[in-house]
């Protein structure tokens, strides 16, 4: 029930139903990444990771609240510890888009030139656009940012197209703005 309501963006009721549910069960890892889900768009990132932590305890293959462990670690500047998670994802569950494309992003652009890594970053962001049939412009963004890093620059210009190409069609204008400022 939370979930719906949560879907429907009616976050006080939703989050009635969760704390409901982990009363009545807490040892259930989806309430609890579910909740961590809530308590991160409230911006409670600290109550959001604790929640994350415990479905992680209850289900160590719970592919999503490690994906959501390294969002917040992230958005709090611990890329490391991001990384991590992001790998714990990945474990669990090889092909989750998500985790691919934001540890890749971090391999082929970071600021802090200890967590570059252009063959790591090309090995993920190709694998993604696998994934993606070489279709989705965020997935062949990251493959050029990835193949620039790597030194490959005729590829990263040729995959940058493509993105700018594929955004122009899906948008939105976020998206397309922010390839063609890369390409």
């Amino acid at each position: 029930m939370g979930y719906i309501l949560y879907q429907k963006g009616q976050l006080d009721e939703a989050m009635f139903h969760y704390k409901k549910s982990l009363r009545i069960n807490p040892n259930c890892a989806e309430a609890h990444n579910n909740m961590g889900i809530l308590l991160a768009r409230q911006g409670d990132a600290n109550g959001a990771s604790k929640h994350y932590l415990a479905a992680v305890r209850i289900n160590p293959n719970h592919a999503g609240a490690y994906y959501n462990l390294g969002q917040i670690s992230a958005n709090q500047g611990k890329i490391a510890e991001a990384i991590l998670y992001y790998r714990q994802a990945l474990r669990v569950e090889p092909n989750m888009a998500q985790a691919l494309y934001r540890q890749a992003w971090i391999a082929a652009t970071h600021e802090n030139i200890k967590f570059r890594n252009g063959i790591k970053a090309v090995e993920l962001s190709e694998k993604l656009c696998k994934l993606t049939d070489y279709n989705e412009p965020l997935a062949l963004d990251v493959l050029a940012a990835a193949y620039a890093e790597a030194g490959r620059f005729e590829e990263a210009v040729q995959k940058a197209e493509k993105a700018h190409r594929l955004a122009l069609i899906s948008g939105p204008e976020e998206l397309i703005s922010g390839v063609k400022k890369r390409l």
